[in-house]
């Protein structure tokens, strides 16, 4: 089939021709809750990385770097994540 033959074969039913944009809106919107845009990642305590081995202080500094965030908020994570 050509490229002329499937424009030719896709033309608008009638009731494409019809159609209306919507006057009204479809329903009743409540106000967004634009606390989920908040990008504030709350104030710790500045953790201590010298504390820490050498491979662990490249691991949270390169961390906290990609995530675009402290040290302080990478180290509390993986403390979370320590076994007991």
């Amino acid at each position: 089939m050509s490229s002329r033959t499937l424009r030719n074969s896709r033309k608008p039913s009638g009731d494409a021709k019809r159609s209306r944009p919507l006057t009204e809106p479809a329903g009743d919107w409540a106000e967004p809750d634009w606390s989920i845009l908040d990008d504030r990642r709350g104030d710790l305590p500045e953790f201590p990385i010298d504390v820490s081995t050498p491979p662990w202080q490249v691991l949270l500094r390169r961390a906290s770097k990609g995530a675009g965030v402290l040290v302080d908020h990478v180290a509390c994570r993986c403390l979370a994540l320590r076994p007991a």
